[in-house]
Parts: structure tokens; C-alpha cells; sequence
């Protein structure tokens, strides 16, 4: 299992996918915010979460996973 919005541990297979994901939620947060959104952007992350925001992130884990499998 793979929560793609926890921190990067030390030799995190993951840590790019998490950063990235990190990175794209702080950038609705953002965004969100500076078109008015007065509760830091959440109720636009919560919004977009499984619909747009994950799916990138876990599809490239995913791809990075298989891609290390021997066999």
C-alpha cells in the first residue's frame, strides 16, 4: 500500500511521486487562495483529491513499481 501523501522516508522508492504530489496540492491550495478562497484552498484539494489530483501520482507509482519487477 502506498499513501501517496505521506512524507518521503530515507531511500523512498516513491519519494519523487510524493514531492510532486505534495508540490500539485499546494498548487490548488495556492491558487485557490488567491482567487478567494478563504479556507487555505482545502475544500478545493478535498474537491479535486481522488479525481485529479491522485490518479497522476499513483498511475507513475504504479508504472514505477512493475517497471522494477524482475520477471
Amino acid at each position: 500500500m502506498l499513501d501517496i501523501a505521506s512524507t518521503p522516508t530515507a531511500n523512498d522508492p516513491y519519494a519523487n511521486e510524493k514531492d510532486a504530489f505534495k508540490a500539485a496540492v499546494t498548487a490548488v491550495e495556492v491558487a485557490t487562495t488567491a482567487g478567494g478562497a478563504t479556507d487555505g484552498g482545502h475544500a478545493a484539494v478535498l474537491e479535486d483529491y481522488h479525481a485529479r489530483l491522485v490518479p497522476p501520482f499513483c498511475l507513475s507509482a504504479v508504472k514505477s513499481f512493475f517497471d522494477g519487477q524482475d520477471g
